[in-house]
């Protein structure tokens, strides 16, 4: 027995086919698909039914919307009787054959028998009808109506090139080369499409004789252009499988339709993608492809989440990379996790060298001296916040002070109000303890800055007025 599946397009027009035990149909918007669909969201070959001896089953070949399953997406399953497939927008029905198992009672089978009987003896009155309606309609198409006029004619289109979907009336028909399409007499309007050609339209006329229209010439549509544009640039570009060049680039001359497009440079993950291009129209690309060492990075976290040494490393791959803001998220995430005890990879001493070097050497890596600033300025407010959150962590005040000594350069005085505001109870230790670093380095006027910075906004901690006046006599001392 035979399944019959219904296709449904996003017009409303219906087509059935019959699905034989042992066949397969593929769907598709392609011209070698067993049931081709008009619809854009559709992939060139978008799945398979199977009829197989065990049941029926549906498979997906990586479709780009997906198919369906009673709105389910699946990769392959089983279907049975009632089951609704969903095809980008078209609906695909399967009424399959009844199997029944099981026993039942005598009397439901004596029942069931003359059931059986009569439906036998309506079937054979349908094919008697049938079979009259046939005559009928052939001696019409051949001899014409009552009065001797036509009533139905056969149309034949082929074009060049072929495989081009006709419509008629607004009807999906079928594809190029069409033989023996029956129409009744009166006007008829065509329209012809393939991806890649002008659409082309025409009307005609269906009186008393076939009509054939052979060798319709298909105009190619208008092309288009894409900019493609990368992050980073100086990226291969392949349309189709053919090198076009490296980004930022401009293509030309491109058929419209849906096209394959791969990135790829060294260092990085090859990026796959489809391309649209619309008639006269130039398509703007930009993509930003993954970094391959980030990557392997991203996979061991996902195996070990509180390692600091791979968060601290992978920063360390975004900033050679120029990625700042990431770079940034995760030396966060690798300082935090060292203040609050969770790191399970003992990385403290090798996260401080990398800060260090960071803070400090910087310019002499990558980057312009605005990024070098904003670096700087992000660790100092980790730092800071870190300090508010584990003020027990006097080793981020270390961390603090080398950095800014590593460097050479006064302490941001911005830092020390920061912190001050955040952390008031503990504020004028930290005031205290970082002007004395530097005035054991030596540097008595950054000490006395910074103690004068915390004085502004603690003007009454008498702390930092005894630590303040015995800088200046230390100063006096030294002349």
């Amino acid at each position: 027995m035979a399944a019959r599946i219904t296709i449904t397009n996003p017009d409303g027009r219906t087509r059935w086919f019959t699905l034989e035990k042992g066949d397969s149909l593929t769907v598709g918007r392609g011209t070698e698909n067993d049931i081709i669909v008009v619809d854009h969201r559709a992939s060139h070959q978008h799945c398979t039914i199977t009829a197989a001896d065990d049941g029926y089953r549906v498979t997906d070949h990586d479709s780009e919307h997906g198919t369906l399953k009673n709105g389910e997406r699946i990769d392959t399953a089983e279907l049975k009787d009632g089951d609704v497939l969903t095809i980008g927008d078209t609906t695909v029905e399967l009424t399959l054959p009844w199997m029944g198992t099981g026993t039942a009672a005598s009397g439901s089978r004596r029942r069931n028998a003359w059931r059986t009987a009569g439906m036998f003896a309506a079937s054979l009155c349908i094919i008697v009808l049938a079979a009259a309606g046939a005559f009928y309609i052939a001696r019409n198409l051949r001899l014409g109506g009552s009065d001797g006029s036509p009533t139905v004619q056969s149309v034949s289109i082929t074009t060049t090139p072929p495989g081009a979907m006709v419509f008629i009336d607004g009807r999906f028909v079928d594809v190029t080369p069409l033989s023996e399409v029956l129409l009744p007499p009166g006007p008829h309007a065509v329209r012809i499409t393939k991806a890649g050609f002008a659409v082309h339209t025409r009307s005609i006329e269906v009186a008393g004789r076939p009509v054939v229209l052979q060798d319709i010439a298909l105009e190619p549509a208008a092309s288009g252009s894409a900019m493609i544009e990368t992050d980073p640039p100086e990226v291969e570009v392949f349309l189709d499988g053919e090198p076009k060049g490296t980004t930022p680039l401009l293509l030309t001359d491109i058929p419209p339709g849906e096209h394959d497009l791969r990135l790829q440079k060294t260092g990085y993950v090859i990026h796959y993608d489809k391309l649209q291009i619309e008639p006269d129209t130039e398509t703007a690309y930009r993509s930003r492809l993954k970094i391959s060492q980030a990557e392997s990075y991203l996979g061991l976290l996902k195996e070990e989440p509180n390692n600091c040494s791979y968060y601290a490393q992978l920063a360390h791959v975004y900033l050679l990379h120029g990625w700042v803001d990431e770079a940034i998220e995760n030396f966060e995430t690798a300082v935090e996790l060292v203040a609050s005890g969770a790191d399970t990879s003992n990385y403290n001493p090798r996260l401080r060298e990398l800060l260090t070097k960071i803070y400090g050497d910087l310019v002499i890596q990558w980057g312009t001296a605005e990024q070098v600033a904003k670096v700087r300025k992000e660790i100092d407010r980790i730092i800071l916040e870190l300090l508010a959150k584990y003020p027990d962590k006097r080793f981020l005040w270390d961390w603090q002070v080398a950095f800014i000594g590593g460097v050479g350069i006064p302490m941001n005085k911005e830092v020390v109000r920061d912190y001050i505001r955040q952390n008031p109870d503990g504020g004028a230790v930290f005031g205290i303890f970082t002007a004395e670093e530097y005035a054991k380095k030596g540097d008595l006027a950054q000490a006395i800055e910074i103690l004068e910075t915390a004085l502004e906004e603690l003007p009454d901690d008498y702390r930092l007025y005894y630590t303040l006046g015995k800088l200046h006599w230390d100063r006096v001392k030294k002349g």
